[in-house]
């Protein structure tokens, strides 16, 4: 009896700089690879629920590379590595765009490329269209990639929280919204948490909300204590929190430089 094959879905989008920029374009390569972290994200989410059946890989990874083009299957990784070549006039017009919205178009216009290119090298289980209705939704959405991640009513307080996430081409970073427990008055608004644009240590960070007595406690993957939030304060409008993660705590001021870095 033959062995069965396993069937295989797309389930990631990845565009990024190969490592070969790293000495003669390093700035370049970290605020890219900064940069389109949220769109990467965004074409996750969503690819996810379009089934796309493969045959060896869930990995569509699109490599802006100085040299080559084409397509290179890395099996033990179930990844399609698709290189687009990009030199230094191409890196010297992306410095040009100065507007945000002509500069999102311009990295959808790199993972158009690189659907392309791998469709042209025979990998036709590649839905064109329906990619690009992605992108299409991604511009609907006005190049946003946001979320709530948690909402709360705290009916002794009288009050109703609500925490979003706002992932951009710079940071991510969770906002806090305070309401009346009718979700007509707005008592305060703050942002509770700021890091650079990498979603898996957000992920690992931000997973279960908990309300104590005197405080609302944010806990990570662990169950650990990630982040209070004094809660005596907040009935009186006021956002007070504590971070209580030593590894968050010790890059906060690396975060906060890197976000300056990668901000043009």
């Amino acid at each position: 009896m033959g062995k069965r094959e396993r069937t295989m879905h797309l389930r990631y989008i990845n565009l990024s700089p190969d490592y070969e920029y790293e000495k003669s374009e390093h700035e370049f390569r970290v605020r890219f690879l900064s940069n389109v972290q949220f769109i990467n994200s965004y074409l996750n989410g969503l690819v996810k629920k379009l089934n796309i059946v493969t045959s060896t890989y869930t990995m569509l990874a699109i490599i802006l590379h100085p040299s080559q083009e084409g397509c290179e299957e890395w099996k033990c990784a179930k990844s399609l590595s698709v290189y687009i070549r990009y030199n230094k006039e191409d890196i010297a017009y992306l410095n040009t765009l100065t507007d945000l919205f002509e500069r999102f178009e311009y990295y959808l216009s790199l993972y158009e490329k690189g659907y392309r290119i791998a469709i042209a090298s025979g990998y036709n289980e590649i839905p064109l269209d329906a990619l690009l209705q992605i992108h299409e939704q991604f511009r609907k959405d006005g190049y946003e990639n946001k979320w709530l991640w948690k909402k709360k009513l705290l009916r002794e307080d009288d009050i109703y929280i609500f925490f979003n996430v706002r992932y951009s081409s710079f940071d991510l970073k969770m906002n806090m919204i305070v309401m009346d427990r009718k979700k007509s008055v707005v008592k305060c608004v703050g942002t509770v948490f700021q890091m650079t644009p990498f979603y898996d240590y957000f992920w690992s960070s931000f997973r279960k909300l908990l309300v104590a007595d005197d405080e609302i406690v944010i806990l990570d993957f662990l169950d650990h204590p990630f982040m209070t939030i004094d809660r005596q304060k907040l009935r009186n409008g006021e956002i007070c929190t504590t971070l209580l993660n030593e590894a968050a705590i010790d890059s906060m001021e690396s975060w906060q430089k890197e976000i300056k870095d990668i901000t043009w």
